[in-house]
């Protein structure tokens, strides 16, 4: 059960995430995290994203509709995952979830990663 931030976004753990993959094929997971941090390992499935005004004007023409579930990490604690997550669900995206652990709990858990 989701906790939910001070955006509005729900504050999630890995399990959560996972079982929103097997719930929706049609969710989308942002890392904020920098290209470095990113080359290192990162989520499965996941696309980096940086919190700029660009970013957030490809991600509405790219998902369209505002019902679709979104996913934003970072590093453990991330505040620019979490505000990435609060600024998205301002645009009217309904679904949209903080994984407040990131990477570190991720990797620490053995979850299936991309390097």
């Amino acid at each position: 059960k989701a906790s939910v931030s001070s955006g509005g976004a729900r504050i999630v753990i890995a399990e959560d995430v996972l079982k929103l993959a097997d719930y929706d094929e049609e969710l989308v997971i942002l890392d904020v995290r920098k290209k470095t941090s990113r080359k290192k390992g990162h989520i499965t499935w996941s696309e980096e994203f940086h919190s700029n005004g660009a970013a957030y004007r490809r991600l509405s023409q790219k998902i369209t509709d505002k019902q679709t579930t979104i996913v934003v990490y970072g590093h453990k604690n991330s505040s620019i995952a979490a505000n990435s997550a609060k600024k998205i669900m301002a645009q009217g995206y309904k679904n949209v979830y903080w994984f407040k652990g990131g990477w570190p709990e991720w990797k620490r858990k053995g979850l299936r990663i991309d390097m």
